[in-house]
């Protein structure tokens, strides 16, 4: 299968955009500004956290490559969460009270959750790249800039409604996110809908989905709703081969993108998948067809020798929004620094118009999207 590219519409910072960026700021006061980011480099999701880490050292690069950015020099520092949160709050410690360095960056809701309180406390500023809009709230200084749960659960749940009938099932990783996801949108909303029934369940290990597929398998239901890490998804697609469920509909979301971009799902797979992720990440006329998208791509590729994926380019967006803020405020003060992140609109950015919502979240335009021709291509273009 083609490698899908899961940035396939990663769109880069114009050249204008980039300007903005790097000039529109004082040159007096400059320094030395300090930025740590607590990353899964390596463990199950090192695949992000590499990705993650690529883009920020590419807009380190960028960035200190002028002389026209707030700070003589941006120094970035790292730690590895694991993908735990015990290692993850030990390097926000290290990075914040021995290295006092007051801007974080984290990862993943759960590491980003237990890494909230100790920036709090030092009066730092957090960006996450993390699902979960709770982690932005009631935080001043705290900001998510990534897709949302709530958001994949909404997209999710329109093309549900489009089907007037058959039986729908949700089978989900046992984890606060996805919890939030299917009780807080897809199950009360199917419940309004014209389905003829609802089987949900959940699972702490996948072997447990052995025993879910085999029940299922005997309700033969039309769609079956998937979400779960990306790094399970190989193991369900087996057992659901294994079980003849391959011939329902089989739907999922961003993780389910991730699976697929890396290839861990076989082509003869994915006839009936349909995912739902940010308009970013689809291959569009105007996308592949977009020049500042091609620049970036340029960079990347003349940097790593690879084409990027989609972590790598909201790695890539927080740094710039970032020095965006503190050109703005024209002070490394993270209050000040964070009252001025909070009023960007309309940002250009690697992944598209970005605006900083109120309460700290960033809003993504999401599609749905299925393969043709080993491309992640949205349905409507299917038509």
């Amino acid at each position: 299968m083609k490698r899908i590219i899961v940035v396939l519409s990663v769109i880069m910072l114009s050249i204008i955009s980039i300007g903005s960026v790097l000039n529109n700021c004082s040159s007096q006061n400059k320094e030395v500004v300090k930025i740590g980011a607590v990353l899964p480099l390596t463990g199950p999701y090192a695949l992000l956290g590499e990705s993650e880490q690529k883009g920020l050292r590419l807009a380190t690069e960028i960035l200190n490559s002028s002389d026209s950015i707030y700070a003589d020099k941006i120094d970035l520092a790292l730690e590895d969460s694991k993908g735990q949160t015990n290692d993850a709050v030990a390097g926000a410690q290290k990075l914040m009270s021995a290295q006092r360095i007051n801007y974080i960056i984290t990862s993943l809701s759960g590491v980003s959750l237990a890494i909230k309180p100790i920036v709090l406390n030092n009066q730092g500023l957090q960006i996450a790249y993390a699902m979960d809009e709770k982690i932005s709230q009631d935080a001043a200084t705290v900001f998510r800039i990534y897709p949302s749960i709530i958001e994949e659960g909404q997209t999710i749940l329109k093309y549900l409604k489009s089907k007037t009938s058959g039986r729908v099932a949700i089978v989900y990783f046992n984890s606060e996110v996805f919890e939030r996801e299917v009780r807080e949108v897809l199950e009360p909303g199917l419940k309004e809908s014209m389905v003829q029934g609802i089987d949900i369940e959940n699972f702490d290990d996948v072997s447990a989905t052995r025993n879910i597929f085999a029940k299922l398998r005997q309700k033969k239901p039309n769609i079956i709703i998937i979400n779960c890490y990306y790094t399970q998804y190989q193991s369900i697609f087996k057992i659901l081969n294994e079980y003849d469920l391959l011939g329902s509909e089989i739907v999922g979301g961003l993780d389910l993108s991730i699976a697929i971009n890396q290839d861990l799902l076989q082509d003869s797979w994915l006839d009936s998948v349909i995912v739902a992720a940010p308009l970013s990440n689809f291959i569009t006329n105007d996308n592949t067809n977009n020049k500042p998208r091609e620049y970036f791509l340029k960079k990347y590729e003349e940097k790593y020798n690879e084409p990027p994926i989609y972590e790598a380019a909201y790695a890539y967006d927080s740094l710039m929004l970032l020095v965006q803020a503190m050109n703005t405020s024209n002070s490394n003060d993270p209050a000040e620094v964070a009252k001025a992140l909070r009023n960007i609109k309309n940002f250009q950015g690697a992944t598209g118009n970005i605006s900083i919502l109120e309460d700290g979240n960033v809003k993504s335009s999401w599609v749905l999207g299925k393969i043709k021709e080993g491309d992640l291509i949205p349905i409507d273009e299917n038509k």
